[in-house]
C-alpha cells in the first residue's frame, strides 16, 4: 500500500508508511471501570463513556485512565 500511496503526487512515502502503520489506541476506560467507580449500569455509563472518550481524543490521547476517571 505504500508504494502505491506514494506515487499520489504530494504525498510523502514517509508520511504515507506512518500513515500505514499507525493504529488507533485503545480507550483506557470501559464501562465496567465506572461502575467500580460508584455508577450504576445503565445509559449514564455509555453517556459518560462518550464524555471520557471526548476528553481523551483531546488531550492527543495522552490523558492516562486515572486521569479520565477522576474527570
Amino acid at each position: 500500500a505504500v508504494q502505491q500511496m506514494a506515487i499520489i503526487e504530494g504525498w510523502d512515502a514517509s508520511l504515507v508508511a506512518v500513515a500505514d502503520t499507525w493504529g488507533v489506541p485503545d480507550l483506557p476506560v470501559q464501562g465496567r471501570d465506572l461502575m467500580a467507580a460508584g455508577m450504576l449500569p445503565g445509559p449514564a455509563v455509555g453517556e459518560r463513556l462518550k464524555q471520557v472518550e471526548a476528553a481523551w481524543i483531546a488531550s492527543d490521547f495522552s490523558l492516562t485512565r486515572e486521569a479520565l476517571l477522576k474527570n
